[in-house]
């Protein structure tokens, strides 16, 4: 399955928390990672957007531009 930008971005953001940072390190990067994930679904909203956009949309297709995304990018069971 392909992953976005922010979905790469937040699984650095989590290998590098796991690398045992300093205490302010730590913070700085529980920070980060919750922004990533308010931005990714950011992310799918545009992506979702550019799906009706660009033509793909179809009326008798359930799933449509969030059928879509989970298909191509969705890497995890909740989002």
């Amino acid at each position: 399955m392909k992953k976005t930008p922010m979905q790469q971005m937040l699984e650095l953001l989590e290998e590098l928390l796991d690398s045992k940072p300093t205490r302010a390190d730590r913070t700085r990067f529980e920070t980060a990672i919750a922004k990533a994930n308010e931005l990714i679904k950011e992310e799918k909203e545009i992506i979702m957007d550019s799906y009706w956009e660009g033509g793909l949309w179809d009326p008798k297709t359930v799933s449509g531009a969030e059928g879509y995304y989970n298909k191509t990018f969705n890497t995890t069971d909740n989002e």
